[in-house]
């Protein structure tokens, strides 16, 4: 039986707004994705899955080609003629997917075949450790030796070594607007202010560091509740809340 306390175990964990309830959901290295309700700590639904994202009151659920939408509707499942999906976002109507031979699609599941945006490019020739989508159209990656790449508007990646710079390797990622939030395996949070991410200079730019962890980074998330910013930070056996703005 599983119980709250196995979120920590999850490789990605997201929360999401249905009605007035706050819900936690997990998604685990066998690809077990779980929905708890934050406020009773109860397991709420459960399903299949390999990655997930929150927007508003839904989640976005990818399983090789293809992606599924739970929340505040009945289940609604796309298949699309791709390869398999590397990571997965959304931005209000549309989804954001980038595939493994390198394909960044941008279509809303409302419209119409011709509403669908792919651009390519070559996906980092390195081993890469987990891939993320941030809206409108960022795709970020973490190597297997720690680096963090970037793809903006689909033009070309770009990877930096930050190590002797943040003193650490990044275990998380988020982007936020101009945002930019790295957990790092020491348990550091840096945030930088990045005016554009195609010219990330990270020997020049600050950081503010927030530490309330010794172990690694798991997990970074923007929870926005009653014009209010909260900064939720995942580690193995804690999360923290933090206002942000």
């Amino acid at each position: 039986m599983s119980t709250f306390n196995d979120i920590y175990n999850q490789l990605i964990i997201r929360l999401c707004f249905i009605e007035t309830n706050v819900i936690c959901v997990s998604c685990s290295i066998n690809n077990h994705i779980s929905f708890w309700d934050v406020n009773s700590l109860k397991l709420v639904n459960g399903t299949r899955g390999k990655l997930i994202c929150t927007s508003y009151s839904y989640c976005y659920i990818a399983l090789r080609n293809i992606i599924s939408i739970e929340g505040g509707i009945p289940r609604r499942t796309y298949e699309f003629n791709t390869d398999n999906v590397l990571a997965i976002g959304a931005n209000y109507d549309r989804v954001l997917f980038y595939t493994e031979s390198g394909y960044f699609v941008n279509l809303s599941l409302e419209g119409n075949e011709n509403d669908c945006i792919y651009t390519y490019a070559r996906p980092p020739n390195i081993r890469i450790r987990q891939y993320h989508v941030f809206k409108p159209n960022i795709v970020t990656c973490i190597t297997d030796y720690g680096y963090v790449g970037f793809l903006v508007q689909g033009q070309k990646w770009k990877i930096y070594n930050v190590f002797s710079t943040l003193y650490g390797t990044p275990t998380a990622i988020l982007v936020y607007g101009h945002i930019l939030i790295l957990g790092l395996d020491t348990g550091y949070i840096h945030i930088f202010y990045v005016n554009d991410f195609r010219k990330i200079n990270f020997e020049t730019i600050t950081s503010k560091k927030l530490y309330y962890n010794r172990s690694s980074v798991i997990s970074l998330n923007i929870m926005v509740n009653a014009e209010e910013y909260y900064l939720i930070v995942g580690y193995s056996k804690r999360l923290y809340y933090v206002k942000f703005m």
